[in-house]
């Protein structure tokens, strides 16, 4: 059994909230830490993936 960590609420971003930023031109740095299997299967574009 492995002890899954997730960032407190305040610290993610939902897809509304990112599109958001996207369409604001906000300055960013998006950090994708997805299983490898899930970003095989949609990279984000602009993102630093960061395998766990």
């Amino acid at each position: 059994c492995r002890t899954l960590h997730l960032l407190a609420k305040e610290q993610r971003v939902t897809v509304q909230e990112y599109k958001q930023l996207l369409d604001q031109g906000v300055p960013h740095v998006l950090v994708d830490v997805r299983p490898q299997v899930e970003v095989d299967i949609c990279q984000l574009p602009h993102s630093i993936c960061i395998l766990c």
